[in-house]
């Protein structure tokens, strides 16, 4: 199965895609690709010296699911980014895949919204985090119909979001 080689080349993609929005000080940016099923929080050094602080796997709730993802926390120059990968997500006609930053239903951020997800299945991307990102506990992958939505939508993909003490 190729989905190792795969995913690490995927991260590898998405973290200089990450760290072009941490030195362009750029928003957010669109979610695209692949995905993995990481659990460690580890401290690496990439090309270009980002940093990879934290590491999550994401999950499907509807264990019937095939879905899954892996996020990456990203800092360099005291800038920190999300770095998402996903895949085995339904291609996106009629809604997009939007990330969220969650506590509980009062207490949900939404950071981006993807592009649309074709026939592959994959999803990548990464969005900066803002000031107040500490204070969230979870990251949810979310299917979206309205444009602005106030509160998050069906899940597709979530896991626990901490951004560590480095």
């Amino acid at each position: 199965r190729l989905g190792g080689a795969l995913l690490l080349a995927a991260i590898v993609v998405v973290i200089a895609v990450a760290v072009i929005l941490l030195t362009s000080g750029g928003g957010s940016s669109h979610p695209k690709k692949t995905a993995s099923t990481s659990t460690s929080t580890t401290k690496t050094t990439s090309t270009g010296g980002a940093t990879v602080t934290e590491r999550v796997a994401l999950h499907s709730p509807d264990p019937k699911s095939r879905s899954i993802g892996a996020l990456e926390v990203v800092s360099e120059s005291g800038k920190l980014a999300l770095v998402i990968a996903a895949e085995h997500l339904a291609p996106s006609h009629g809604f997009y895949y939007a990330i969220w930053l969650y506590n509980n239903h009062t207490s949900a951020l939404p950071l981006s919204k993807s592009p649309p997800v074709g026939t592959n299945q994959r999803l990548e991307g990464a969005a900066s985090l803002p000031a107040n990102a500490g204070e969230f506990k979870e990251v949810l992958l979310t299917r979206e119909t309205s444009e602005h939505p106030t509160h998050p939508g069906l899940v597709v993909l979530r896991g626990p979001f901490s951004l560590g003490s480095g």
